[in-house]
């Protein structure tokens, strides 16, 4: 009997200490920083390591490749054309990283290819119009794609870096917004996503192209009547399943011509298919209003309870950023993250005028900010008033869903984010599979939280990971984590700047075993 109680006893002691969270910093470096804020540009290359791009003065770079063990492979220099400044890069996830340089003032901007095996790199330059405001940049093969925005119309640049021009891809048209680029490398295909707005319709358009530019597909996605797509993100899960998830709002809720976001659609499209959508309000998600008090939560939902009696719905107009969809045991997991953009007011620039990033001037336009990536921080002011200036996005909390191949709603859960502000929009979680089942991470104030889903889509938060104790317990120094991400296999990358010994300024890299 004593035997049988230990041998219950050790089971459940093993059980508990394997469900703690466990962290350790593997391999840290540190570098001197340069002066001025902004810069070095960290950019992880998953299981290929990382690259730090670093600004040395106003026209000259420096590239410094890293493994994953944080060796030092190999380091190049650049210097830039006058007035141009760092806009967007994007990684192949083969051997190749692609950096642009732009400026809004001037008609031509440049793109460098960085082979990050044997450490060297080739620039081409590119015609374009002048006051291009990029919001997307990505690569199929040698073909690069550009989207921006010129005098409020979008365009679309197409490149073949063997021919070294750039031309205008059609598609683009006054009341439009390019909502996403999605490279499929397994089949060689660049799916660009529009929403399209012809008086108080909205509806979206998905061109595919290959690798030279030239048009394959176009599928357009009607919403039903009183319905309006507001946004779209095409995942191509394989050469038959293609995927468009965004946000729709309803006609007769509109707010200064623009219909608020009330909830998610799902369909899928395909060549010779009529699109089917699949509509899921906000107020039909179970978790959707967790990340609020429970005061708060519960009166949200009586309001939406009592609107759905009457055969309304609650109005609502909540902005998301969508993550690619992912197929996990036979089903389609959607992470979403609920954030807003804020204002101050001011007359001097937030970021400096001497900031790595570029400003870009432009108008805003109300209809604009139903396409997230058109609020990036590169593109410079996105003020209503030559006083109210753009001040980051505020993410409030992020919604975590299983759909059926029919986009029915299987389950949802709400992970809390606590306010979390950033200068620029970005995917803040991170879903990773682990067997049956899902792991989101995010990482707040230097601080890994882990949420685990089960199969049934309940949640269970795990402890969480101080970084600061993690990679600064031996050191007496001011650590500052700017930021946490998920690199590859078990490992998460921390970068950020502190303050050494004499008030040094260093530039920190670690790598955290997790």
């Amino acid at each position: 009997m004593r035997t049988w109680l230990r041998s219950i006893l050790f089971v459940e002691m093993w059980l508990a200490l394997t469900s703690l969270v466990w962290a350790q910093s593997v391999r840290r470096i540190e570098l001197a920083a340069p002066t001025g804020s902004e810069s070095i540009i960290t950019l992880p290359l998953g299981d290929k390591g990382v690259l730090l791009l670093t600004r040395t003065d106003r026209v000259g770079y420096q590239l410094t490749k890293y493994s994953t063990d944080l060796d030092r492979d190999w380091s190049l220099t650049g210097q830039l054309p006058d007035n141009l400044e760092y806009v967007a890069s994007t990684f192949d996830g083969r051997g190749a990283v692609y950096l642009l340089f732009s400026s809004y003032r001037l008609p031509f901007c440049q793109v460098v290819r960085v082979s990050i095996g044997p450490g060297f790199s080739e620039r081409f330059n590119l015609n374009v119009v002048e006051r291009l405001q990029v919001t997307h940049f990505k690569t199929l093969g040698d073909g690069i794609f550009m989207a921006g925005i010129v005098d409020e119309h979008p365009v679309l640049y197409h490149s073949h870096l063997s021919s070294r021009q750039a031309r205008l891809l059609p598609g683009g048209e006054r009341g439009s917004a390019i909502q996403s680029l999605e490279a499929d490398t397994a089949h060689g295909r660049m799916t660009v996503s529009y929403t399209v707005r012809r008086g108080r319709d909205l509806k979206l358009i998905a061109n595919v192209y290959d690798e030279l530019g030239q048009t394959t597909t176009r599928a357009v996605i009607e919403p039903k009547p009183d319905y309006a797509l507001l946004s779209g993100r095409l995942s191509v899960l394989d050469d038959s399943t293609q995927l468009v998830v965004g946000n729709y709002g309803y006609r007769a809720m509109q707010s200064n011509g623009v219909a608020g976001s009330q909830g998610l659609y799902i369909s899928r499209v395909g060549e010779g298919q009529t699109p089917q959508i699949s509509y899921i309000s906000f107020t039909d998600f179970k978790n959707f209003f967790r990340y609020l008090g429970d005061r708060e939560q519960e009166r949200m939902e009586r309001r939406a309870q009592r609107r759905k009696e009457a055969g309304s719905d609650l109005r609502l107009n909540y902005r998301l950023l969508m993550h690619e969809l992912v197929r996990h045991r036979g089903q389609y997991v959607l992470v979403a993250e609920v954030f807003y953009p804020q204002f101050r007011y001011q007359n001097s620039y937030p970021y400096g005028i001497n900031s790595w990033y570029g400003w870009r001037y432009s108008p805003l336009s109300y209809y604009s900010l139903y396409n997230p990536y058109m609020w990036n921080p590169w593109n410079g002011p996105r003020g209503l008033s030559p006083q109210q200036v753009f001040d980051g996005y505020v993410y409030t909390h992020a919604v975590v869903a299983g759909f059926d191949a029919e986009g029915k709603l299987l389950w949802d859960n709400c992970l809390e984010l606590t306010s979390e502000r950033s200068i620029d929009l970005q995917e803040k979680v991170r879903l990773v599979q682990q067997g049956d089942q899902l792991a989101l991470y995010h990482n707040h104030k230097g601080r890994i939280l882990q949420t685990v889903i089960r199969p049934n889509g309940m949640a269970e938060e795990k402890p969480q990971i101080d970084i600061a104790a993690v990679v600064d317990e031996q050191r007496d120094q001011s650590l500052v984590t700017d930021d946490v991400r998920f690199w590859h296999d078990r490992y998460f990358l921390a970068w950020g700047y502190q303050r050494g010994e004499g008030r040094k300024r260093v530039f920190y890299l670690d790598k955290i075993a997790f």
